[in-house]
């Protein structure tokens, strides 16, 4: 029997995670700076908000990993750690007692900014793909502490972000769809 490589599975995870993130941009490029700000509710977050708040969580949790090692602050990874990537991933994939993380008001998008949080993506996105360049031992190590999950490999950090993005892109998609008429509106006016 054939052994996936973790080099392998972080790699098919990157190019998956990608093709997904080239998806979402794709489809959201062709709306109309009203449908992004479109919100359910007052306390509710737009599209844009939403994809703002999926480049800031990966730009944060990718340049700390980035940071640690480089500046080699790596970890052993304890089982409680494991186990924590484990349970978050379950709980997502079968929809029991996820959480959101309680996050702050985002601003709503101006006229430039769409192509400005894109551009930091793809560079977030880029430094992601250098960090999976390091040595894999150094990578099977906790190369950043989680706010809620603690210390996580390279691996676990690439399943987090899936998570997240995957997490987001529901809401994104809900707001796509319940916000379906309202491009029409603005171009009967």
């Amino acid at each position: 029997m054939h052994e996936l490589k973790i080099e392998n599975l972080n790699s098919l995870k990157h190019r998956n995670l990608e093709a997904q993130r080239v998806s979402l941009i794709h489809k959201l490029s062709k709306l109309g700076v009203n449908r992004l700000n479109y919100s359910e509710s007052n306390n509710g977050w737009s599209m844009y908000q939403v994809l703002e708040h999926i480049v800031l969580s990966e730009e944060a949790l990718i340049q700390n990993a980035s940071d640690n090692l480089k500046g080699q602050k790596t970890y052993l990874l304890s089982w409680k750690s494991r186990l924590n990537v484990l349970f978050y991933y379950l709980s997502f994939h079968f929809n029991v007692g996820f959480k959101r993380t309680k996050v702050g008001q985002l601003p709503l998008l101006g006229d430039s900014n769409f192509e400005s949080i894109i551009k930091r993506w793809e560079e977030s996105r880029a430094q992601l793909d250098e960090l999976s360049d390091y040595p894999k031992k150094e990578l099977s190590m906790a190369v950043l502490k989680h706010p809620v999950l603690g210390f996580i490999s390279f691996s676990q950090l690439m399943t987090v972000i899936e998570i997240q993005f995957l997490d987001q892109l529901k809401q994104i998609n809900s707001l796509f769809e319940a916000s379906s008429d309202l491009d029409d509106l603005f171009l009967a006016k």
